[in-house]
C-alpha cells in the first residue's frame, strides 16, 4: 500500500524543524518498521547511555537490547497503526549499564518522498522518577490500610479542642467499632473521652503526647454494653491539612492483665508454700551443688541463725554421712529419667544434732536455669517408730519361729511314747484277749487316737496361723474320698446306735483335681463332731455341685454334715469359729476348739467357706463349699490295683528309742520280716556299705549321726543302682519335716504313731514303684 504525504502529514515540516528535532530536551529516536535506528539524538544518549555512532543501525531488541520483551509487542504496533499517525506508549526500557527505567515513547509516523518509506519518529521522556514516586505513594496508602485496619487492635484518629482535649473520631477502623460494640457513624460522633474511664491521668498523657510526639498508656474502655475492658493505648501526633491530629492504637490487654494477676498470684502461692511449708525446703544449684536460697521451716529443722547459715554451703554437708560418687551417679540417672530422687538420710543440724529426714529432689527451671528443689522431712520419729516395728516383728518372727520348735519338739516327744501306746495296743488287740482285755485294749487305742488328733490339732493351726499350710493338687474320686470319710467313723456310729450314711447327687462330677487329703479332714472332723453330739437318729452327708466356669470345668461343691444332736444355743453361736473357743454343752465332749477354726481356714483355703444351721434339741447342719476342677477320668496311676506284699525283703532298721525298736521288729515281723539293728546313722552307712538292702525304716532324731546326714552319705556313696528304698519312720510330722526327708534322698515318709497298715502301705508304694 502506498501512503501518499497529504494522508501522513497534513502540514508537511519545515526545515527549522529539524533544527528544533536536534536540539530537543526529549529524545529523539527514528526507526523504521524493521526497528532499524535511523535517527538517535544528544539526548537520547543521556537517557539510554549508547551514544548514537552505538544505536545508528542497530536493530531495538535484537543488536540493542533496549525494551523490556513484554513490553516491546506495544511499540512495534506503532509502525502498523496506519490510521493513528501520532500514539503515546509507555514502556520500560534498558539502559547501557543494564539500568531498568520508565519511558513515555510518543509516536509519529513520518512519509519520505524520496524513497517512498514510512519511519517512525519517537519522541521520548524519562518518568521513571514519577513511576517510583507514585508506587511509593500506592504502597504508603496500603500499609496505611493495613496498619488502620488491623484485625485486632481498634485504631482511631482524632484532632484536639483548642484546650488540647481530644475532640470527635475523625477515623476509626473496623475493629474499633467490633471492640467497643458501636457502628461506625456512632463512633464519628463521640471522642475518646466517651469510650475512656474518667481518669486523673488522661491530661499528663496528652502532655506527654505533645511533648514526645508519642505516648504509651494503659486505660480502659467502655463498651457499649457496659463491660470494661482494659487496653494498652500507643498514642502518636501527626500533621495533615496542617492541622495535629493524633492516631491511637488500643490493644485488649485483658489476657495480659490476668496472666500478671495469675503470676502475681503465683509467686506469692510460691512464697506461701515455700515459707510456710511444714518441710524443710532448699534451692540448689544443679552444677555446683551449693544451696541459694531456703525456706523458714529449713532455718529451724537445721537449727541455723538465719539463712546466711545455711546459703552458700553444699547441700550434702547437711548429711552426717556425704553421699558417695555412685550415689551421685546413681542421683543424676534418676533425675535424668524420672525428675524426681527419694533417699532417706541421718542429717546434722548446725548445732550437731543428728536426726532422720526424708529427701526428695526434683529439678525445675527458675530464671532460665535448672536448679534442684529439695525437700526435707523430719522422720525422726517414724524412722523410730519403724525400727520398733521392725524389732517387734523380728521378735515375733523368733517367737514365733520359737513356737514352731517348740511344737516340732513337743510333737516328737509326745509322739514318740504315743507311738508305744498305739502300737502295742494295735500289737495286743491281735493276740488272744478276753472280752474285758479287748474292751481295755480299745479303750486305750481310743485315748491315743484322741491324744493323736489334739497332737495333728495344734500342729495344723501352728501351720495355718504361720501362713505355710500349702494345698495339693491331686486327682482323687470323689465317691471314694467321702465313702473313706464315712467309713472311718462308721464303727464309732454303729457302738452309739445311730445311722451314718452319705448321698452324692448326680450334678455333681465322679473325678476332681485338688486336696483330697484336706477335703477328707474337714469331711472327718465335721462327721466327728455330729456323732459325738447325736444320742439318737444320725448323722447325714450330701453332696450337691455347680459349674462356675465352664471353659476350665471349675466347678462349686457344696457339702452338707445333718445331725440329729442336742443343736447349738443361739446365744453361743458365735463360738464356734473362734481359736481355742467351745460351745458350753458339758463335759462330756472335749476337745481343743480348733477343729472348726482348721475347717473354716481349710475351705477358704479351697475357695469355699463354711457356715452351719441349728436348732437346739432338734440337731445341726454344717455347710462347706470348695472349688475344684472336674477331670474327665482318673490318670492310670491313681487307679492302680493293690498288690500283696513282696516276700523275703532285706530290710534295715535304723533307731536308736528301745521301745520303738521292739514295736518297729514286732510289727515287721507280724508282715513277714525279719531285720537288721542300727542305733544311729554312723551304723546305718556302715550296714549298707557291707551289705546290701531293699528298704531302710530311718529314725531322724539319733546321736552320732542324724538319719538325714547317714541318707546323704548313703545316696552319695552307693551308686543309684545300689542305693536302698530309705523311708523315714519319724516323730517329727510337719510338712517342712517332710519335704527335707524327700530333699536328703528318702523316698518316702511314715510318721509316728506308726501303725501296721502305715508300715504295709510303705512297703506296697515301695513294690508299685519297682514295676
Amino acid at each position: 500500500m502506498v501512503i501518499s504525504s497529504e494522508e501522513v502529514f497534513p502540514d508537511r515540516p519545515t526545515p527549522s524543524l529539524e533544527a528544533y528535532i536536534c536540539n530537543s530536551p526529549l529524545a529523539v529516536i527514528e526507526w523504521d518498521a524493521d526497528g532499524r535506528i535511523l535517527r538517535w539524538t544528544g539526548q537520547a544518549e543521556n537517557i539510554f547511555g549508547w551514544s548514537a555512532a552505538e544505536a545508528v543501525n542497530q536493530k531495538i531488541n535484537q543488536s540493542l537490547k533496549l525494551v523490556v520483551e513484554a513490553d516491546f509487542g506495544r511499540l512495534q504496533l506503532v509502525a502498523r497503526q496506519i490510521g493513528e499517525p501520532r500514539s503515546l506508549v509507555q514502556v520500560r526500557n534498558y539502559t547501557k549499564a543494564n539500568q531498568l527505567i520508565h519511558c513515555q515513547w510518543y509516536n509519529s509516523l513520518v512519509y519520505d518522498q524520496a524513497t517512498a518509506k514510512v519511519t517512525v519518529l519517537s519522541l521520548v521522556l524519562d518518568v521513571t522518577a514519577r513511576e517510583r514516586s507514585i508506587e511509593m505513594a500506592i504502597d504508603l496508602q496500603k500499609r496505611y490500610e493495613v496498619l488502620f485496619n488491623c484485625d485486632d487492635d481498634s485504631v482511631v484518629v482524632h484532632g484536639f479542642l483548642a484546650d488540647a482535649s481530644p475532640d470527635r473520631f475523625l477515623e476509626v477502623n473496623d475493629a474499633a467499632c467490633r471492640n467497643l460494640g458501636y457502628s461506625r457513624a456512632e463512633l464519628l460522633q463521640m471522642s475518646p473521652r466517651d469510650i475512656s474511664l474518667p481518669s486523673s491521668e488522661r491530661s499528663l498523657h496528652i502532655a506527654n503526647l505533645f511533648k514526645n510526639g508519642k505516648v504509651v498508656f494503659e486505660t480502659v474502655h467502655l463498651t457499649r454494653a457496659g463491660k470494661s475492658i482494659p487496653v494498652e493505648v500507643r498514642s502518636h501526633l501527626f500533621v495533615r491539612d496542617q492541622r495535629t491530629l493524633a492516631i491511637s492504637f488500643a490493644r485488649d490487654i485483658t489476657a495480659h492483665k490476668l496472666a500478671q494477676e495469675e503470676n502475681l498470684i503465683g509467686r506469692e502461692l510460691f512464697s506461701n508454700i515455700f515459707n510456710q511449708s511444714t518441710d524443710a525446703i532448699f534451692l540448689v544449684n544443679a552444677e555446683t551443688r551449693l544451696i541459694f536460697d531456703c525456706n523458714l521451716r529449713a532455718i529451724e529443722l537445721f537449727e541455723a541463725s538465719s539463712k546466711d547459715d545455711l546459703i552458700g554451703i553444699a547441700g550434702n554437708t547437711l548429711q552426717k554421712s556425704p553421699c558417695s560418687v555412685a550415689e551421685h551417679r546413681q542421683m543424676a540417672e534418676q533425675l535424668a529419667a524420672t525428675n524426681l530422687y527419694r533417699f532417706e538420710t541421718e542429717y546434722l543440724t548446725r548445732r550437731g544434732k543428728v536426726f532422720w529426714g526424708n529427701a526428695a529432689i526434683k529439678r525445675i527451671k527458675v530464671a532460665q536455669k535448672t536448679v534442684n528443689l529439695v525437700r526435707v522431712s523430719d522422720i525422726t520419729e517414724l524412722k523410730l517408730k519403724h525400727m520398733q516395728l521392725e524389732q517387734a516383728q523380728e521378735q515375733a518372727h523368733e517367737a514365733s519361729q520359737a513356737k514352731s520348735n517348740f511344737l516340732a519338739v513337743m510333737s516328737h516327744e509326745i509322739r514318740n511314747p504315743l507311738n508305744g501306746i498305739l502300737s502295742v495296743g494295735q500289737l495286743l488287740a491281735n493276740t488272744g484277749l478276753n472280752p474285758e482285755q479287748q474292751e481295755l485294749v480299745e479303750i486305750m487305742q481310743r485315748s491315743g487316737e484322741i491324744l493323736l488328733k489334739v497332737i495333728n490339732d495344734i500342729l495344723d493351726f501352728s501351720k495355718i496361723e504361720s501362713g505355710k499350710l500349702e494345698l495339693r493338687h491331686d486327682s482323687f474320686s470323689l465317691a471314694n474320698c467321702i465313702d473313706a470319710a464315712v467309713k472311718l467313723n462308721l464303727a464309732q456310729a454303729q457302738r452309739q446306735g445311730i445311722v451314718l450314711d452319705s448321698q452324692i447327687d448326680p450334678s455333681c462330677p465322679r473325678f476332681l483335681l485338688g486336696d483330697t487329703q484336706r477335703l477328707s479332714q474337714v469331711l472327718i472332723n465335721l462327721i466327728s463332731n455330729g456323732i459325738k453330739f447325736t444320742q439318737v437318729g444320725g448323722v447325714h452327708v450330701k453332696v450337691t455341685s455347680e459349674l462356675v466356669q465352664p471353659q476350665s470345668r471349675l466347678h462349686q461343691l457344696q457339702f452338707e454334715v445333718r445331725d440329729t444332736g442336742i443343736g447349738i444355743p443361739p446365744e453361743q453361736a458365735d463360738r464356734l469359729f473362734r481359736n481355742f473357743s467351745q460351745i458350753n454343752v458339758g463335759s462330756n465332749y472335749g476337745g481343743t476348739g480348733l477343729g472348726l477354726v482348721i475347717c473354716r481356714s481349710l475351705c477358704e483355703l479351697m475357695g469355699g467357706k463354711i457356715w452351719f444351721e441349728s436348732e437346739l434339741g432338734v440337731g445341726s447342719v454344717f455347710y462347706f463349699t470348695i472349688q475344684a476342677r472336674e477331670l474327665e477320668l482318673m490318670p492310670a496311676q491313681a487307679v492302680q490295683p493293690e498288690r500283696s506284699l513282696p516276700p523275703d525283703l532285706r530290710i534295715l532298721l535304723v533307731e536308736d528309742n528301745q521301745v520303738n525298736i521292739r514295736l518297729a521288729q514286732k510289727m515287721l515281723s507280724r508282715l513277714g520280716y525279719n531285720t537288721d539293728l542300727a542305733v544311729n546313722g554312723l551304723e546305718a552307712v556302715a550296714a549298707v556299705r557291707s551289705k546290701t538292702y531293699d528298704l531302710v525304716f530311718m529314725d531322724i532324731l539319733m546321736p552320732e549321726l542324724d538319719g538325714l546326714e547317714a541318707t546323704r552319705k548313703i545316696c552319695t556313696e552307693l551308686p543309684t543302682n545300689s542305693q536302698p528304698w530309705i523311708i523315714a519312720m519319724t516323730a517329727n510330722a510337719m510338712a517342712e519335716d517332710r519335704e527335707a526327708c524327700l530333699a536328703a534322698g528318702m523316698k518316702d515318709h511314715v510318721s509316728k504313731p506308726i501303725s501296721l497298715e502305715a508300715i504295709a502301705a510303705a512297703i506296697q508304694r515301695w513294690y508299685a514303684a519297682q514295676g
